[in-house]
C-alpha cells in the first residue's frame, strides 16, 4: 500500500527515507510504503518526510496524489511554499508564487504569505541509502497560486498532473489545447505531462473557457492505454468546454462535476461533459477500465443528480 498525506507532527520513518526527521513547525508531506503481506515493524517498507524547514503558519508542502509505477517506484503530487526538496536538473528547481496569495491571521501580526507552486516527486522506496530515494522532485507553477490534488503514470514513467491555477501564469506549452487562463482571481483547472526524468514538459495546458468570473478545480486524474487523460472536477461555469456527445451539456446547479478526456498530446477534447443536478455536485475520484469507460466518485447535494434505472 502506497500512502501519501500531510502531516502537522511526527510520522513513524524507515532508516532510508529522504527525510527521517519532522523538518519544521509548519505542514509535511510524507509518503509511507507498507507491506500488507508481513507484520508488525517489519511492515513498514519506506517512509519518509517531504518537507519544508523552519517554516510555520500557511507556509509549508501538502501531498494530495500518489500513484506508483510497474518498478514500484512512488509519485507524488501537491503544493508546497519556498525550500521543498527538488533535485538538480529538474524542470523547475525555484518556488514561483509570489506573497500576494493569503492573509494569515493565525499569528500576530496578520502577514500576507507567499503563493503555493505545486509539486511532484518520483521517489524509489527500495533505495538502500537516503541519499537515493529521492529520484527526482520539481515545482511546477507561476506567480500565482498552483495546487496540484492528483497524479498517474504511464507505461513510460510519465507523470500526469491535475489541479487548480489561481491568478494566472502556470506553465504551459505550446499547442496546448488552452494556453490562456480562466481571468485574474479565478479558479483554473490545468492538466500537465511531466517527462519521465521530470526535467521536462511534454505537455501542459489550462482545462477551462477564459473569460469567465466562476471558478472550476481539477481533482482527479486517470489514463487509458493509449495516453489519453481522464480528469474529473468541478466547476460552476456555465461554458465550461464540453463535446456535441456530452452526456450533460450545460450546468444543472451552482456546482456540478466535470469528466473530460483529453487527446495524447494535450491538444483538443476527444469527451468531455457536465454531471450534475441543481445543487452542488463534487468529483474526488477517477478510475478507467480497458474498454474505455470512466468510473467518478464523489459526493451530491442534488436531489435530481442524475441516476439509472435498477440503480
Amino acid at each position: 500500500a502506497f500512502i501519501a498525506g500531510s502531516v502537522s507532527g511526527s510520522v513513524p520513518t524507515t532508516p532510508n527515507a529522504y527525510q527521517t526527521a519532522y523538518p519544521g513547525v509548519g505542514s509535511a508531506a510524507f509518503v509511507t510504503v507498507v507491506d500488507t503481506t508481513a507484520s508488525g515493524p517489519l511492515s513498514l517498507v519506506y517512509s519518509t518526510y517531504l518537507g519544508i524547514a523552519g517554516t510555520g503558519g500557511a507556509q509549508g508542502a501538502y501531498s494530495k496524489g500518489v500513484t506508483v509505477d510497474s518498478f514500484g517506484n512512488v509519485y507524488v503530487a501537491g503544493y508546497a511554499t519556498a525550500g521543498f526538496p527538488v533535485t538538480a536538473g529538474a524542470f523547475q528547481t525555484s518556488h514561483v508564487g509570489d506573497n500576494s496569495c493569503h492573509v494569515a491571521c493565525d499569528y500576530s501580526p496578520c502577514a500576507a504569505v507567499s503563493c503555493h507552486d505545486a509539486f511532484v516527486a518520483k521517489l524509489n522506496p527500495l533505495a538502500l541509502s537516503s541519499g537515493q530515494s529521492l529520484i527526482y522532485s520539481t515545482y511546477i507553477g507561476g506567480a500565482g497560486e498552483d495546487t496540484a490534488s492528483g497524479i498517474a503514470v504511464d507505461g513510460a514513467g510519465s507523470a500526469y498532473v491535475t489541479g487548480t491555477n489561481y491568478y494566472g501564469g502556470f506553465p504551459v506549452t505550446p499547442g496546448a489545447f488552452q494556453t490562456s487562463p480562466a481571468g485574474w482571481n479565478v479558479a483554473c483547472p490545468f492538466v500537465a505531462k511531466l517527462n519521465a526524468a521530470g526535467s521536462g514538459l511534454v505537455y501542459s495546458t489550462y482545462l477551462r473557457q477564459p473569460t469567465t468570473s466562476n471558478g472550476s478545480s481539477g481533482t482527479a486524474i486517470a489514463l487509458d492505454s493509449s495516453g489519453n487523460a481522464y480528469v474529473t472536477g468541478n466547476t460552476s461555469a456555465s461554458n465550461y468546454p464540453v463535446t456535441p456527445d456530452a452526456i450533460q451539456g450545460a450546468n444543472a446547479g451552482s456546482t456540478d462535476v466535470f469528466l473530460t478526456k483529453l487527446n495524447a498530446t494535450g491538444s483538443s477534447l476527444l469527451y468531455s461533459s457536465y454531471l450534475g443536478g441543481a445543487g452542488n455536485d463534487v468529483a474526488n475520484a477517477i478510475a478507467v477500465d480497458p474498454a474505455g469507460d470512466a468510473y467518478v466518485t464523489g459526493y451530491t447535494e442534488s436531489l435530481t443528480f442524475p441516476v439509472t434505472p435498477f440503480a
